[in-house]
């Protein structure tokens, strides 16, 4: 259901779901998971992003 009276993007909604459908790669799996954990700080920590990536890398032993 569409609120409001908004259109539907039949275009946006094609895109998307090819999206969905194509299996992701590792690399980009890995990107989600360091963006995810990144993003689940609180604004006190002092971990950079790299320093989440090479604690992600270690956990999964690359």
């Amino acid at each position: 259901m569409i609120p409001n009276g908004q259109k539907r993007d039949e275009a946006l909604e094609t895109r998307m779901k090819r999206a969905a459908s194509k299996p992701m790669t590792k690399e980009e799996v890995r990107k989600q998971r360091l963006s995810f954990v990144y993003g689940q700080l609180p604004s006190s920590s002092t971990l950079t992003r790299e320093e989440v990536a090479k604690l992600l890398d270690a956990r999964e032993g690359v």
